[in-house]
């Protein structure tokens, strides 16, 4: 299994190979389809197994169709089951190629084709096998041994194709042109029996439930069904089409048991996402009895849960404490970790103490209790409410910004300290700027800076001359026309991180 996951994990780091697959689908199709006008036959038999491979060519081509629109975003199984599909669709391009061909009196070029089925088909089957167990997680010392026995018949049934074009083993081209089946022609379908066998031990032998692993036996057997409904039968021949329906069958119960799944997380997510947002203070206006201030603030995450957070809270009457971090990674474990940083902070801001202090003691108690390697960046500041006087600590956060009364907004290149909750004992610096009725402070996450758009990222400057179209509006105006700014920026690119913001209006004491 190793060996197998290796390979398809290089192969779905190429996000062209799902349109690439798609093109060559199409393409076999159409061949398979000009080979049926060109070129007559006469055999019943070929009529029918025909018809089922280009059905069968159509239904991959179909399928892959809806795949193809979010081909960048696809997961490991989806891009095997497509690469699976297209080689499905070669080999019935092949083997309709050698069915037209058998009444075409080019004994040459039917014996070429032939053998060239065989080949593929070896192939085709040895790529089924590592899908299977791959898709299906199958015991990984029961399919370790089950590889190496697949591959070594790998090579054994690449080599008697080879031998067949000397001595007839699955078939021959008789004195007449027509294509004749050899003594040895049942030797051909033990592969894809033993691969059939394979998948059903190792499956009965993982841990998956006992209902999908009686229905998943009962989808891979269909090949085994084609191969003993066209036994003897001359011409008949529909294993590769049930191969491919059983691809899609599993990949179906597979991707049914995934949507339940998800649905039950996104539930889960959904929750925490409440939870999260909840604990960040969202009523506005925020202070309504302190007409001396006016404060904004938003999160947009990139993902259901974030690890950026803000906070703005009254320490006494007189002094407002403000915050913006950014946890060092996101999902679940930094969304609690920034629940932890967020208490933290506020608890030892509530005391009393100076910004510096208040990183030094918060840095100080997250890396004596953290489990993972998680760090925040933090922008913590204390505004005095009478005087203006805002004091403030950086510990490798981004510049605040600044708009002084009747000026424009310009970054303020404070002193960076390191990261908060990263090295035990490291002091923290402290500033102060005076601010004037009518000054601005706009706090923000690198997800603004580093928001990507078609022209790149969106850079600090950028969102500094964004501030200024807007400068003469409220906070709330400020931060909505911003994240505005960015989502038309970003257009249909993803969002790669999350989007926080906080603008501060100091409006005077009176």
């Amino acid at each position: 299994m190793e060996k197998e996951v290796t390979i398809a994990e290089r192969i779905s780091r190429k996000a062209w190979l799902i349109p690439l697959l798609f093109g060559l689908m199409c393409a076999f199709f159409v061949g398979a389809v000009a080979v049926i006008e060109i070129l007559d036959y006469t055999n019943a038999n070929y009529g029918f197994s025909i018809g089922a491979e280009i059905v069968s060519m159509m239904i991959a081509i179909v399928i892959t169709a809806p795949i193809l629109a979010a081909y960048k975003r696809q997961s490991l199984q989806v891009y095997m089951f497509v690469l699976m599909l297209a080689m499905g669709t070669l080999l019935c391009f092949l083997n309709i190629t050698m069915m037209c061909l058998a009444d075409a009196n080019l004994p040459a070029l039917l014996n070429f084709q032939s053998g060239l089925v065989f080949i593929v088909e070896a192939i085709f089957t040895f790529s089924y096998w590592l899908y299977m167990s791959h898709t299906l997680k199958s015991n990984k010392k029961i399919t370790a041994v089950f590889d190496i026995v697949a591959m070594v018949l790998l090579v054994v049934f690449l080599i008697l194709p080879i031998v067949n074009f000397f001595t007839p083993i699955y078939f021959y081209i008789d004195e007449f042109g027509k294509y004749q089946y050899a003594d040895l022609w049942w030797l051909s379908y033990t592969y894809l029996g033993t691969v059939f066998l394979f998948a059903a031990i190792s499956l009965f032998l993982s841990k998956q439930k006992m209902r999908d692993k009686v229905v998943v036996v009962v989808f891979l057997g269909v090949p085994i069904f084609g191969i003993l409904a066209a036994w003897g039968e001359d011409g008949l021949s529909v294993i590769y089409p049930g191969m491919m329906i059983s691809l899609v069958l599993v990949y179906s119960l597979l991707s049914y048991d995934n949507e339940k799944h998800l649905f039950a997380k996104s539930k889960e997510l959904n929750l925490a996402t409440n939870i999260q947002m909840d604990a960040l203070p969202n009523k506005f206006p925020a202070f309504p009895t302190h007409k001396e201030i006016d404060i904004y603030a938003l999160m947009h995450p990139a993902k259901e849960v974030g690890g950026d957070f803000y906070d703005f809270f009254l320490i006494d009457e007189n002094h407002l404490g403000v915050v913006i971090a950014d946890v060092s990674d996101k999902g679940v474990p930094s969304a609690l970790f920034m629940m932890q940083s967020k208490i933290i902070l506020q608890n030892f801001a509530l005391m009393g103490l100076s910004p510096k202090e208040v990183l030094y003691r918060a840095n100080k108690q997250l890396c004596a209790s953290k489990q993972q390697k998680l760090f925040v960046t933090v922008w913590f500041a204390v505004l005095d409410l009478q005087t203006g006087l805002l004091t403030a600590a950086n510990g490798g956060h981004e510049y605040p910004i600044i708009q002084k009364r009747g000026g424009e907004f310009e970054i303020f290149k404070d002193e960076h300290d390191l990261v908060v909750g990263f090295v035990n004992g490291v002091p923290y610096n402290e500033y102060t700027i005076q601010l004037e009725k009518g000054s601005k402070v706009f706090v923000y996450t690198d997800g603004v800076p580093e928001c990507v758009g078609d022209d790149g990222q969106y850079q600090l400057q950028r969102a500094v001359n964004t501030l200024n179209k807007y400068k003469d509006g409220t906070p709330e105006h400020i931060c909505k026309s911003m994240l505005g700014e960015l989502q038309t920026f970003m257009g249909n690119n993803d969002q790669f991180d999350d989007i926080t913001m906080l603008c501060l209006e100091y409006k005077g004491f009176e």
